[in-house]
């Protein structure tokens, strides 16, 4: 769950800015931006979930729809959001059309 993940984020960088020596607070950090990193991919998926487009989301995250669609997208958050914002399946990788035409 997401709380979760920002909890145990918190409680790292916590910990970081309680530690003097530079190498426990490179992990703590380190630890913390995982979890956050992975915070925000559970969220990035609800909101495909919801159908927010990856426009919607890569401005929200002040990256650009392809980022966010690279860094985030896989074949299942395809919606019909995305087509009413513009978007088609050839905007995809290779790899995220071939499985909706049969060519996987």
């Amino acid at each position: 769950m997401n709380a979760d993940y920002i909890s145990m984020a918190h409680i790292q960088l916590s910990q970081a800015l309680g530690t003097r020596t530079t190498l426990p607070r490179l992990t703590h950090l380190h630890v913390a931006a995982s979890d956050l990193e992975t915070a925000t991919a559970d969220l990035v998926h609800q909101a495909r979930d919801e159908r927010v487009t990856w426009l919607e989301i890569g401005q929200a995250l002040g990256i650009t729809k392809q980022a966010a669609q690279q860094r985030y997208g896989h074949k299942n958050h395809w919606t019909a959001a995305d087509t009413a914002a513009g978007q088609t399946p050839s905007m995809f990788s290779n790899t995220e059309v071939a499985p909706l035409v049969g060519l996987d």
